[in-house]
């Protein structure tokens, strides 16, 4: 299913606009993020929401993304680890999968390394997954106007705000 049809383009061209620029797609606003969830769901994503205020700890961080895609996991968790389990993420009856991490910037100000390297494994994996023909794809939200800025270049790409947050202006800067 991972190429997108003229028809799919056409007729819900805000969930094409989300893929067409990479595997991690930034949003600060609540009301952005909760518009773009109702689209993809109503389209048949299956999305999992992991809050990053509570889970802000590495480790916690990559628990909760794998137990919430209920993939079998190890006691212990390693990047490398993320990394295999988010390889065989299952794509049955459904149009994609979305992994939406909420207060990112709250992962970001406790390892910002490792925070880096969650998204960059996020979207190397949405790279994998669409060669393969499945939509894997990240949603960010964080509260810091900047955030694309501080992360820099993941998965081949620098990540881009939504197109309702893509201006400074709109971010509040």
């Amino acid at each position: 299913m991972a190429a997108f049809t003229e028809d799919e383009i056409d007729q819900d061209w805000p969930i094409w606009d989300l893929f067409q620029n990479g595997g991690v797609v930034l949003f600060r606003g609540a009301d952005m993020l909760d518009g773009a969830i109702g689209r993809l769901q109503s389209s048949g994503y299956r999305v999992h929401v992991i809050d990053c205020q509570i889970h802000k700890e590495e480790e916690a961080t990559l628990k909760a993304i794998v137990d919430s895609l209920k993939i079998p996991r190890y006691a212990n968790m390693s990047l490398d680890g993320f990394n295999d389990f988010i390889s065989q993420i299952e794509f049955d009856d459904v149009t994609g999968v979305i992994i939406i991490l909420v207060g990112f910037h709250y992962l970001h100000a406790a390892c910002p390394k490792r925070a880096f390297y969650v998204l960059d494994i996020l979207a190397d994996n949405h790279r994998n997954h669409l060669l393969m023909g499945h939509r894997l794809l990240t949603l960010v939200q964080t509260d810091d106007p900047r955030m694309d800025e501080k992360i820099g270049v993941i998965g081949g790409y620098k990540p881009m705000w939504n197109s309702g947050e893509w201006f400074n202006r709109d971010r509040g800067l």
